[in-house]
């Protein structure tokens, strides 16, 4: 219920106020597993994907988040999942494979951090080795633009990656499909 709420007033936010304009929407599955990855450039962009969407979307979010009880509470009923962005959170990727084991959407920002107006910063591992592991398509996203009233936001949707077929990824095989999802996401920036 909090969530529908919550989806129904970022949506009224997004669209009529900021006057987001969305595109390539028709590459968003309407059934099965799937990562969605975008780049990371303020704290409602899971807000900006989510809206677009017809399905739950179950996004990773930094553990920090999650220290204040109202906020913990907050997070907990929209089923995001605390992650501990320094090294290797275990218990963050179980809990992320099982949302796609059940077929659902998870929502990633590989960067690991806003941009903070830096551009595109270097992607962390974790989305390509869950993407991997569970065989889930990555559905790359580029979002651009400001939050505030007319402030020409603008997200755009890309056509699936397939990961690739590995039984055990290591270091080389990862690099090689976050540098995928990272040129996928860049080369969104110029569809218009």
């Amino acid at each position: 219920m909090l969530y529908k709420i919550a989806r129904a007033i970022a949506r009224f936010y997004l669209k009529i106020i900021c006057g987001m304009k969305v595109e390539g929407d028709k590459n968003l599955p309407e059934n099965g597993a799937a990562v969605i990855c975008a780049n990371h450039i303020h704290l409602m962009d899971p807000a900006a994907l989510a809206v677009n969407m017809n399905r739950w979307v179950s996004f990773l979010a930094k553990k920090e988040i999650f220290e204040k009880k109202f906020f913990r509470w907050i997070f907990t009923k929209l089923d995001a999942i605390p992650v501990e962005r320094d090294g290797t959170d275990t218990v963050a990727v179980m809990k992320a494979l099982r949302v796609l084991k059940k077929g659902g959407l998870l929502g990633i920002f590989p960067e690991g951090t806003r941009e903070r107006g830096r551009g595109m910063l270097e992607f962390k591992s974790g989305a390509a080795f869950i993407s991997i592991v569970s065989k889930a398509p990555v559905i790359p996203a580029y979002i651009e633009g400001r939050y505030m009233p007319f402030g020409k936001l603008r997200v755009v949707f890309g056509s699936p990656l397939i990961p690739p077929d590995i039984k055990k990824p290591d270091t080389s095989n990862l690099k090689e499909f976050s540098d995928r999802m990272a040129q996928a996401i860049t080369g969104l920036k110029e569809k218009q």
